[in-house]
């Protein structure tokens, strides 16, 4: 009876593991996260990877991607996690955009005056925030601006390359000399803005600065999360 007892309690104990998780949430219990991609590496889009959110060295293990409008509706979708960020090879081709007119203030994206600011450092905000642009300034007649250039790249055969935001800029310049990208020095327009102003990357000071404005012309360097 002993020995049918303990049979019977460790199918028991194999079948909660199972069905709940040894971290207790319902489900198979989730396997480590293995990268499938390093940096320096050609992603799925054709880009070349910049970051990895692997859990190590101070890095998140993946991070959200706010969802923008409404899922299956147009350029719709709802919030993913993400662990790889990529950089098309080259700039965004043509002329360079402009961020809007002058002036413009576009609600509902990232938006502060400081490098203290939590927003300063975010990621995953980037293709929303692109996207969020790119309609506003359609709404108001300002056509071929920088978000619409980012937006409008199919490299590798993906629809869904970005503006970064400041965070995402952030990550991507100390890897702008990876082999397979092609790097221009100059300013570089992020989708994070400072009220009426911008944040950019300006070639002359070798930094982010809040105060750029809109109505200057700018480099696009699309990237996408996935």
């Amino acid at each position: 009876m002993k020995k049918g007892l303990l049979v019977f309690s460790a199918a028991l104990l194999a079948a909660g593991l199972l069905f709940f998780g040894c971290d207790g949430g319902a489900g198979v219990a989730s396997a480590p996260f293995v990268p499938q991609y390093a940096i320096g590496d050609i992603g799925p889009g054709g880009g070349i990877v910049f970051y990895v959110a692997d859990g190590q060295d101070g890095r998140p293990l993946g991070f959200t991607v706010q969802g923008y409008g409404t899922p299956g509706e147009g350029l719709g979708f709802a919030s993913y996690t993400a662990h790889y960020l990529e950089a098309t090879p080259h700039e965004s081709q043509g002329v360079w955009p402009h961020w809007s007119d002058e002036g413009t203030e576009v609600p509902g994206i990232s938006t502060f005056s400081s490098d203290s600011d939590p927003l300063y450092t975010m990621i995953g905000n980037g293709r929303k925030d692109t996207l969020t642009i790119a309609a506003y300034l359609d709404d108001n007649d300002q056509e071929d601006m920088a978000a619409h250039r980012a937006i409008a790249v199919t490299h590798g055969g993906k629809n869904d390359w970005f503006l970064p935001s400041v965070g995402e800029f952030n990550l991507f310049y100390p890897q702008r000399l990876l082999p397979g990208i092609y790097y221009i020095d100059g300013n570089y327009w992020t989708s994070s803005q400072s009220g009426s102003l911008a944040w950019g990357w300006i070639h002359e000071t070798n930094a982010m600065i809040s105060n750029w404005a809109k109505h200057s012309y700018g480099q696009v360097r699309p990237i996408r999360a996935f």
